[in-house]
């Protein structure tokens, strides 16, 4: 299933939002993702597979020709956090 979110907060996305893209797997996950900047990606993770915890995963990920010895190509995480349900 296709989904679509806008994400924005004050230091990146300035002067507007970002517009992501991804899917939900029907059971617990959604993923999306956008570029920006060259190559650059942001992708947020919306976990629910435990019904106790709500998980929520922000990752920035590196193009192949930014990469360095101290910053490897792909995705690495910027915000982890888990939520308990009540």
């Amino acid at each position: 299933m296709g989904s679509v979110a806008w994400w924005g907060d004050s230091w990146h996305q300035q002067p507007t939002s970002m517009t992501l893209t991804g899917a939900a797997d029907g059971v617990s996950a959604v993923e999306l993702s956008a570029e920006y900047g060259g190559g650059w990606g942001w992708r947020i993770v919306l976990d629910t597979a435990d019904p106790a915890l709500l998980r929520l995963r922000m990752e920035n990920v590196v193009p192949a020709d930014q990469a360095g010895p101290g910053t490897p190509a792909g995705p690495y995480p910027a915000m982890l956090t888990e939520v308990g349900r009540a």
